[in-house]
C-alpha cells in the first residue's frame, strides 16, 4: 500500500471504486461522472419518448373518437331503417318528417268528423249505416287484394288511408240510395282508383272520384232518381243572420251553416271549413289549391251563373278534400294554385255547354289526368340555368297544356252529350285490369 492509500484508509475516505459508499469531499465532476453532451442527449431522448407516448396516446383518442361517431352513425341508419319499416316519410337527403301515413289519415278523418256529425243529426241512422258498409266495403276490398296478389304489403290497411277512402266516397252519395252503392263503390273505389296502381300513393286518379263515377255509370238511373230525392228537413230552413238583416250575404252565411243538398256530407258548409282549417294548421295540405279553387270559381261566377247553382257544401267538400288530396294533385306551388285555377276554369266550361250532373267530379277526373304533365311544365327552374329563358319557356308550355286540358274537355262534352263517356269508363277498367294482370305475371 502506498503513502496515499494509506493515508485515505486511515482518513476513512476510500475512492468509490474501491467502495460503495460516498466519499466525504467528492467534488462535483466525481459525484456526476455524466458530461453536458450526455446529459442533453439523455434529455432529448426522454422528449422523444415522452412526444411517441403523447403520439399514441392522441392516434388512441383519435380512434375511440370515429368509433363513437360510427356507432352513432349505424344507431341512426338502425333508426331510418326502422322508420321506413314504419312508413314514416323522408325527403331525402336532408330532411327527415316524423309524421306517419297513419297520422295523416287520423287527422283527415277528424277534420271530416263535424260534417259526419251533421249528417247523422239530419238524416239518422241512414247516413251512418251508408258510412259504416261504404268503409267496410273499401277495407275488406284493399285487405283481399293486398292478401291474394300484393302479398309483401298485408298491414297495408294499418295506414287507414281505406277507411279514409270509404267515409269520402260515402259522403258524396245522396241520401236515400240504396246500400249495395255504398259497396260496389267503394270496392270500385279501392280496386280502380287505388290497387290497380300499385297502392297508396301510386294512383293518378282520386279514388273516391273513381268510385263516384263507376256507381253513377252502372246505376246512372237509379241514381239520378235518389239525386234529386232530398228529405224536405225543416231544421234547413233555420235563420240565424236572416233574423237580423235579410240580404243575400245573410242568406249567404245561414246557407252555410245548413243547406240542402244532394249528398250527405255537405249540408254544412261551415263543418268543411272547420275541418279544411284543421288540415291547413296542422299542415296535412297546402291551402294553395282549394283558395285559388274558390277564388277562380267567386270570379266566373260572374261570367257563368251556373257555378252559383252548385250547393255550396259540394264545392267545399271537393275543393278542401278532393282537390287537395296529395298523389293526384301537383307538387310544386305555382302547380298547385294553376290545378285550383283550371278546375274552376274546366268546371265553368261544363256547366256553360250544359252537364250538369256531378259536374265538379268531372272537372277533377280531367285535371287529374294532367298532374304529371303540370308537374313537368311548372317545376321550379334548375340551379345554373337562364332564369328569363327557362320562364320563356314555361309560358309557352303553359299555354300548350292550357290549350290540352281546354281541348280534353270539349271532347268529355261531346261523349257526355253523345251518351258515350260510359264506354270510356269500361275501356278504363278494361286496360287497368289487362296491365294489371301483366305486371302480375311479370312478376
Amino acid at each position: 500500500m502506498d503513502e496515499k492509500s494509506l493515508m485515505e484508509e486511515i482518513l476513512g475516505i476510500r475512492s468509490k471504486k474501491d467502495r460503495g459508499e460516498t466519499l466525504l469531499f467528492e467534488d462535483e465532476t466525481e459525484k456526476n461522472p455524466k458530461s453536458n453532451e450526455d446529459k442533453k442527449k439523455e434529455e432529448k431522448d426522454n422528449l422523444r419518448k415522452k412526444n411517441k407516448k403523447k403520439g399514441k396516446e392522441k392516434e388512441i383518442l383519435k380512434k375511440e373518437k370515429e368509433e363513437k361517431e360510427l356507432l352513432e352513425k349505424a344507431k341512426k341508419m338502425l333508426k331510418i331503417a326502422s322508420d321506413i319499416k314504419s312508413k314514416k316519410r323522408f325527403f331525402s337527403p336532408f330532411i327527415y318528417a316524423s309524421d306517419t301515413v297513419e297520422k295523416i289519415m287520423i287527422d283527415v278523418i277528424l277534420a271530416l268528423l263535424p260534417a259526419i256529425l251533421v249528417s247523422i243529426f239530419l238524416c239518422g241512422i241512414k247516413s251512418l249505416l251508408l258510412i259504416l258498409i261504404s268503409v267496410v266495403s273499401t277495407v275488406l276490398t284493399e285487405k283481399i287484394i293486398t292478401a291474394v296478389f300484393l302479398k309483401k304489403e298485408k298491414n297495408s290497411i294499418k295506414d287507414f288511408s281505406a277507411v279514409v277512402t270509404g267515409i269520402i266516397f260515402s259522403l258524396t252519395l245522396p241520401v236515400f240510395v240504396p246500400y249495395y252503392f255504398a259497396i260496389f263503390g267503394g270496392a270500385c273505389a279501392v280496386i280502380f282508383g287505388k290497387m290497380l296502381y300499385g297502392g297508396l300513393g301510386k294512383n293518378l286518379y282520386n279514388p273516391a272520384v273513381v268510385g263516384k263515377f263507376f256507381v253513377l255509370i252502372f246505376f246512372e238511373k237509379v241514381f239520378l232518381k235518389f239525386k234529386f230525392s232530398n228529405a224536405n228537413f225543416q231544421i234547413l230552413n233555420l235563420k240565424l243572420f236572416g233574423n237580423f238583416l235579410d240580404s243575400s250575404f245573410t242568406r249567404f252565411l245561414d246557407g252555410l251553416i245548413l243547406s240542402r243538398s244532394n249528398s250527405i256530407g255537405t249540408f254544412s258548409g261551415m263543418t268543411l271549413i272547420f275541418g279544411g282549417i284543421y288540415l291547413v294548421i296542422k299542415k296535412r295540405i297546402s291551402p294553395s289549391t282549394p283558395l285559388s279553387f274558390f277564388l277562380s270559381s267567386i270570379i266566373l261566377s260572374f261570367f257563368v251563373p251556373e257555378i252559383s247553382k252548385i250547393p255550396i257544401g259540394e264545392i267545399l267538400l271537393v275543393g278542401i278534400f278532393m282537390v287537395a288530396d296529395m298523389p293526384t294533385t301537383p307538387v310544386f306551388l305555382i302547380g298547385k294554385i294553376y290545378f285550383g285555377m283550371m278546375l274552376a276554369l274546366v268546371s265553368s266550361i261544363l256547366l256553360s255547354q250544359k252537364v250538369q250532373n256531378e259536374v265538379l267530379f268531372y272537372a277533377i277526373i280531367i285535371l287529374n289526368s294532367f298532374t304529371l304533365l303540370i308537374n313537368k311544365v311548372l317545376r321550379p327552374v334548375t340551379f345554373g340555368k337562364n332564369l328569363e329563358i327557362e320562364a320563356i319557356k314555361q309560358f309557352l308550355q303553359l299555354i300548350v297544356l292550357t290549350f290540352l286540358i281546354v281541348a280534353a274537355t270539349i271532347i268529355l262534352i261531346n261523349l257526355y252529350n253523345f251518351g258515350l263517356f260510359k264506354y270510356l269508363i269500361y275501356g278504363y277498367s278494361i286496360i287497368m285490369i289487362i296491365t294489371a294482370f301483366i305486371f302480375l305475371k311479370n312478376d
